[in-house]
């Protein structure tokens, strides 16, 4: 048996510890022959979807990026986490806020990964889109020349997205 990806599932303490679920330790492409990788895997489809159908707003969902070449690449160009190819997948479920951790602190946190949470209220939910729609906007406009044909297409179909919920959540 080979080594896909590792998910860790902390179940909170509430009232003040809520549940979270980290995906790290992602196999990459071609690393060893007829292992594939886990970034844009039928695998990474479905953690994804069950994060996205089992946590709720608040509740955090970490995954490592600095294995996914893509998203690495376009968030090292300043690049919002929503136009990226992972950040794109994570908005489709319904996750609206994001926090990408660089650094990670201390020496057990593990490497790059992104935090991503749904809003806790509507109101949120309306704050979260429009700062999505607005970072969006600026790098399709002003700085589209810089970024991958791909990635344009990414962040244009992003902010369709978000200008749906958005309007949806009215």
């Amino acid at each position: 048996m080979e080594h896909l990806v590792s998910v860790k599932v902390f179940c909170g303490r509430l009232p003040v510890y809520k549940p979270w679920v980290e995906v790290f330790n992602a196999s990459v492409a071609d690393e060893k022959p007829g292992i594939p990788g886990f970034h844009g895997s039928k695998a990474e489809s479905w953690i994804l979807d069950l994060a996205g159908e089992k946590l709720e707003g608040g509740e955090s969902f970490f995954i490592e990026y600095y294995t996914d070449p893509d998203t690495l690449r376009d968030l090292e160009r300043g690049v919002p986490v929503p136009a990226t190819r992972l950040g794109f997948e994570l908005l489709k479920r319904g996750f609206t806020w994001f926090k990408v951790w660089y650094y990670p602190e201390g020496f057990s946190e593990g490497g790059q990964k992104i935090q991503a949470q749904k809003p806790v209220s509507p109101d949120r939910l309306k704050e979260h889109l429009e700062e999505i729609i607005r970072d969006l906007e600026g790098i399709t406009g002003r700085k589209a020349k810089l970024l991958s044909q791909n990635t344009l297409e990414r962040a244009m179909r992003a902010i369709q997205l978000a200008r749906a919920l958005y309007e949806k959540a009215r």
